[in-house]
């Protein structure tokens, strides 16, 4: 998140396949009794209501400033999620857990609290894409090292911090392409869960911004992906897909396991 730094290379391995197994075994989905839409993702599909509070009415409220707002109102709304939401609660226990870290009341309390707020800021963020610049990002994260010379391929997570680094890095001038599994045909819009479409389209002036129109899918992202490398281009590959039915993508010619 802003202010925060963007390393390269990652040298911290996580745990990953200890907190999946115990997130899954232990935290259930909130909404798992109820009668889900077609495209529903679990942890991340908001409910009705709450995707109008972020989408339009929170959207609408943010263009009052002329310049990007999150720090109160992630302050505000993490404080409300940190009260309400149970599920949020049981995973940051799980989480600690899953770290092998001891699963104290102050450790709890702020992890949670981190947790909640970050995911504020992310949404507010997503809100106001359009008016986030490289020089905006710049600013605010810091990188350390340099990429190689002469084209590489960038793997990360899903996760809005890298989003923003990157923003940030598009500012040093490498060109950057993506893979993705999202379409933005109209047939598979209709039909997609209403959270996942608003985020996409949020989304679209950073793929613009970042990869001026160089977003492949990854049917196609193979070839397209190595001509850009072999260019000297810089490939940005995010493999945890974590909304799949669960078989891997073809990255690049080959199934690549994330764990």
């Amino acid at each position: 998140m802003p202010g925060t730094e963007f390393d390269f290379p990652s040298t911290v391995p996580l745990p990953a396949s200890r907190i999946a197994a115990r997130v899954g075994a232990w935290v259930r989905d909130p909404t798992a009794t109820r009668q889900r839409k077609p495209g529903y993702i679990p942890h991340f599909s908001l409910a009705a209501p709450t995707q109008w509070f972020y989408f339009t009415f929170m959207a609408a409220l943010l263009r009052l400033w002329c310049r990007p707002i999150w720090r109160t109102p992630a302050l505000m709304l993490a404080a409300i999620q940190c009260v309400c939401d149970k599920n949020s609660r049981t995973v940051s226990r799980v989480l600690l857990a899953g770290l092998g870290r001891p699963v104290t009341t102050r450790a709890w309390c702020k992890l949670h609290w981190n947790r909640c707020y970050q995911t504020q800021v992310s949404r507010l963020l997503l809100l106001q894409m359009d008016r986030l610049t490289t020089q905006w990002a710049t600013r605010r994260v810091r990188i350390t090292g340099c990429l190689p010379s002469g084209g590489a391929i960038l793997v990360g997570p899903h996760h809005d911090g890298f989003r923003l680094g990157l923003l940030a890095l598009a500012g040093l001038g490498p060109s950057l392409a993506c893979i993705t599994s999202d379409s933005y045909d109209p047939a598979d819009l209709a039909v997609m869960d209403p959270t996942r479409r608003a985020t996409m389209l949020a989304r679209l002036p950073f793929h613009e911004r970042v990869y001026a129109g160089r977003v492949f899918s990854y049917r196609a992202g193979g070839r397209n992906g190595l001509r850009h490398l072999a260019g000297g281009g810089y490939l940005v590959q995010l493999t945890d897909n974590f909304w799949s039915s669960g078989t891997p993508h073809s990255v690049l010619g080959r199934r690549l396991p994330v764990a």
